[in-house]
């Protein structure tokens, strides 16, 4: 189902963060976050095992459910104050790499399920600076 589905940031100051549409007709599927956007566009990917929309925001990375939009992961990140315009890059079947200019450098993620095994946590495992 959610490979039907066109997902994009929200753009705005207030509001939802990422939004879905169907792919065939236009209408809206979910909407959710309340983080501030970025200029990252959102990715559907294989991530510990389960299939997620990631979006790199102004100030965190979130993961979210493609059939729903249910925020599974919240990661702060970076300074919300400057813009990020790189993709997140998985790296095997468990790790993201971020990275922004403005001095923020970059950093590998492991994520990871919590216990209940339907959010998932992220661990910083590097980071640098510019």
């Amino acid at each position: 189902m959610y490979d039907d589905l066109v997902v994009v940031t929200g753009g705005d100051k207030e509001g939802p963060t990422v939004l879905a549409y169907r792919r065939d007709t236009g209408e809206p599927a979910w909407q959710a976050g309340t983080a501030k956007a970025s200029y990252a566009s959102p990715v559907l990917v294989t991530l510990a095992g389960r299939r997620v929309v990631l979006s790199v925001n102004a100030g965190n990375l979130s993961a979210h459910d493609p059939a729903t939009g249910e925020v599974l992961l919240d990661h702060t990140w970076g300074d919300p104050r400057w813009p990020k315009a790189s993709q997140p890059l998985v790296v095997g079947e468990d790790q993201v790499f971020l990275s922004a200019g403005y001095g923020m450098g970059c950093t590998m993620l492991k994520i990871k399920p919590v216990a209940d095994g339907k959010k998932l946590e992220a661990e910083e495992v590097c980071r640098t600076s510019a």
